[in-house]
């Protein structure tokens, strides 16, 4: 009896010790392991998912910048100048006003978007923008 109540007595005096011991033992376990397994996955698709961010924002500028291009009726028309002196190898794109919703005789109808290919992005119309077109918004903004 004597011997268990000083092994007891023993444990209780170092339990100060033992007991943040296996506190920490359990969380470099049960947590902390784990928790920076997840931290080193998640920092890997923190990189992709910022990729497909840049790529996302870049396209959205682009479509942004077409967008505010073609509400601008001159630049529609030499737009559609240019295409057409392109020659015949060109397809006239749908680019209506308000006003016409049809196209005209001889025009083709464009059936919707078209699914886009995995290559590299392209600005519209090739890179050449035609005659007397000027720099783009985001060429202005300098990117």
């Amino acid at each position: 009896m004597r011997r268990l109540r000083r092994t007891i007595g023993g444990l209780l005096y170092w339990a100060p010790v033992w007991v943040p011991l296996l506190v920490l033992c359990q969380i470099a376990t049960r947590g902390l392991k784990p928790a920076l397994a997840e931290a080193a996955r998640l920092e890997s698709a923190g990189m992709d998912v910022e990729e497909r961010h840049t790529d996302t924002r870049d396209r959205f500028e682009d479509l942004e910048d077409l967008f505010e291009a073609l509400l601008d009726p001159v630049y529609r028309e030499r737009w559609l100048r240019w295409r057409e002196s392109m020659g015949p190898g060109y397809l006239r794109p749908a680019l209506s006003s308000p006003a016409r919703t049809t196209p005209r005789a001889g025009e083709p109808r464009i059936a919707g978007p078209q699914p886009r290919s995995e290559g590299p992005r392209q600005r519209v119309g090739g890179g050449d923008r035609g005659p007397g077109a000027g720099p783009t918004p985001s060429e202005r903004r300098g990117r």
